[in-house]
């Protein structure tokens, strides 16, 4: 194989150049669509959508009403287009969750990483096969779809439209199967976790597609652009995000986590700034409990991905990482601190009382203390801990299960049944000013001076401990 300079130059034109002057590119696409499964998976996709192109103008054959078959042609783009859909969900993963992990069974992927060619040029080329495949798959079925503007009730906007999800979604199936097959080392495993994260990703979609259908038509006239351009954001940033993981997973560096963290503060900062413009637009007090509650699960799900330090193949890239900010989870409990009370005064200034700020304080509180007490724990059981893990855990733990011991009809609870340990009842509690503890004591207060109390005694156990374990050294030091 031949090897390629490092491309110089703006972003683009090397990214033009890493696309259509990539000797892994030209590799794969040599190799890969001679193999018979390509012209398979072509053959039957199509066959499908002919069989269902079929019934459908065998059913609207003999309808004359103009208005009947411009309906009958809606339903029938819908259909295609949710079939299609689901079928490049499903095949999409096939194309990509071997290329890498293969490369490492023939062990010849070293030599890739040896060659002149960039790790991202290398996932690239990978990435470029899949999406050729499926673009012409794409561009294959087309005019099975385009017998709809015979029959009337879709406009060609909408066709395009259509299309362009169509490949976002062939985007992001393609990039998770290649992060999977970067990951693991075995094709069989990188297989077997692809298609269990698209499958429970298909199951949830499905439970949630009429609440977001109900989210889009509530917020249709929420912003300047359709509802729908948010979920195609957060699915190309999806992707983006598992480029850049991909890319780390074949040579840890620390530019790479550099580039993850940037990416990622850029996405919170967008995702907080829409919702800052929509609370402010549409101020509805009816659902601060539920905004600030779903805001708290959020934060609190994403702050686990930051308490844990990763290792480089160099030492002094390890060190480096860890005296950087992006190393230290303090730093990003006071960013994520920054975006909430940005939002609570977003809220307060759209009409909501002051305790949005309380909520935002109590959030950032909580975000502090599950971080410093999953180190605590970790420091407590010794080297085999995985921080977090016991970061999930207990924020599962103390999430969910006070939420069980609410029940009957009582509007006051003991402090021994634990409730104030939910940071979820917390906050609905601060908005809405109910369910409250023997003698009207709000929850959130006793969540205040529970959790700062808590990290204090798990931090003096945990310093106790590592004292303990390093009295022998420092006596044979003596």
């Amino acid at each position: 194989m031949t090897t390629i300079t490092r491309p110089r130059g703006g972003l683009f034109k090397r990214l033009a150049r890493a696309l259509f002057d990539n000797p892994v590119l030209l590799k794969e696409l040599r190799q890969g669509l001679r193999e018979r499964r390509i012209f398979v998976i072509q053959t039957i996709y199509l066959l499908l959508l002919g069989m269902v192109t079929l019934i459908y103008l065998a059913v609207v054959s003999d309808r004359s009403d103009p208005a009947a078959l411009a309906e009958s042609g809606k339903q029938f783009f819908q259909v295609q287009f949710w079939m299609q859909l689901i079928m490049i969900i499903l095949i999409t993963p096939s194309l990509t969750c071997g290329l890498i992990s293969t490369e490492k069974e023939r062990h010849s992927l070293e030599m890739l990483l040896a060659s002149r060619l960039a790790p991202s040029d290398i996932v690239l080329g990978k990435l470029g096969f899949a999406l050729a495949f499926m673009t012409l798959l794409l561009f294959s079925a087309m005019p099975l779809t385009a017998l709809i503007f015979f029959v009337g009730g879709v406009a060609p906007g909408e066709f395009v439209l259509a299309y362009f999800h169509l490949a976002i979604a062939v985007l992001l199936a393609a990039q998770i199967g290649l992060t999977f097959s970067a990951r693991e080392n075995r094709t069989n495993h990188a297989t077997n976790q692809t298609y269990g994260l698209v499958v429970l990703g298909l199951i949830l979609f499905m439970f949630l597609i009429v609440p977001l259908g109900m989210i889009f038509q509530a917020t249709a006239g929420w912003f300047p652009f359709a509802p729908e351009l948010l979920l195609v954001l957060e699915i190309a940033y999806l992707a983006t995000l598992m480029f850049l993981k991909t890319v780390n997973h074949l040579r840890p560096a620390l530019k790479n986590i550099y580039n993850l963290c940037r990416a990622f503060m850029l996405a919170y900062l967008i995702n907080m700034a829409l919702v800052a413009y929509t609370v402010s637009s549409n101020a509805n007090g009816s659902d601060d409990a539920a905004l600030w509650t779903s805001i708290l699960v959020m934060h609190l799900f994403l702050a686990g991905f930051f308490v844990h330090v990763p290792r480089f193949i160099n030492p002094s890239e390890t060190l480096r990482f860890r005296r950087s900010w992006f190393a230290r989870p303090t730093f990003w409990c006071l960013f994520f601190a920054v975006g909430l009370f940005c939002l609570a005064g977003a809220c307060h200034g759209a009409g909501n009382g002051i305790w949005v700020f309380s909520a935002a304080g109590l959030a950032v509180l909580f975000l502090f203390s599950y971080q410093a007490l999953a180190r605590c724990f970790a420091a407590m059981i010794g080297p085999r801990a995985h921080v977090p893990t016991l970061y999930y855990i207990l924020v599962s733990v103390t999430t969910i299960v006070p939420v069980f011991w609410l029940g009957g009809s009582i509007d006051t609870y003991s402090v021994f049944t634990g409730i104030f340990l939910s940071p979820v009842l917390a906050t609905i509690g601060l908005a809405e000013g109910e369910p409250n503890l023997t003698g009207d004591i709000p929850v959130a207060m006793v969540s205040c001076i529970f959790y700062p109390a808590a990290t204090a005694l798990f931090y003096l156990a945990a310093r106790k401990r590592l004292r303990a374990e390093l009295a022998p050294a420092r006596r044979d030091n003596r």
